[in-house]
């Protein structure tokens, strides 16, 4: 059985591996050694257009006996919009009810 911390690096080999990531369009951040997952994390950023995706392994919580990781996966998903406008606050309103993974309904 591999340690968390390979289990933490092979999580992000595969998201990388399975996305078919363009290793043109992508740039490996961090060190995957147990001390750099601690200390500033392992992954990648990716541009599979003309927005960043990025992909994180962080870890292990240093005050838990079992090895805690934290896998993370952010996208710029927009830039340069008014945000004060009512039309904005209405589509993400709208985008928030529609996106959401927290509630049922009945």
């Amino acid at each position: 059985m591999k340690d968390g911390g390979g289990l933490a690096v092979d999580a992000i080999k595969t998201i990388y591996d399975s996305w078919r990531v363009d290793a043109d369009c992508a740039q490996w951040v961090g060190d995957p050694s147990p001390g750099g997952l601690l200390r500033e994390g392992y992954g990648f950023d990716w541009w599979p257009g003309d927005f960043r995706v990025r992909v994180r392994a962080g870890g292990p919580h240093p005050e838990l006996d079992r090895p805690v990781f934290q896998l993370s996966v952010q996208t710029d998903f927009l830039c340069n919009v008014d945000v004060t406008t009512a039309k904005f606050k209405r589509i993400l309103s709208d985008f928030n009810q529609e996106g959401s993974t927290g509630s049922t309904s009945s």
